[in-house]
């Protein structure tokens, strides 16, 4: 095995791992609703599928990082 083979070898070991523990932070960071709790959010914001382009952001790019 190369230098190279191996240094790429631990990169996407690394990467994955950095990868994990993003979403389990995430999972931490974003709170828990309860259903009720959902029903007076689409109440008062309505639904997702009526939200207009232009006021959402693409942060794709972000979370890849």
């Amino acid at each position: 095995m190369t230098d190279k083979a191996l240094k790429q070898i631990i990169k996407d070991g690394v990467k994955e791992a950095l990868k994990e523990e993003r979403i389990t932070l995430y999972e931490i960071i974003v709170p828990y609703a309860t259903k009720k709790e959902i029903e007076e959010i689409h109440k008062k914001f309505g639904s997702p599928d009526k939200y207009k382009e232009k006021d959402f952001v693409d942060m794709t790019k972000w979370t890849l990082k």
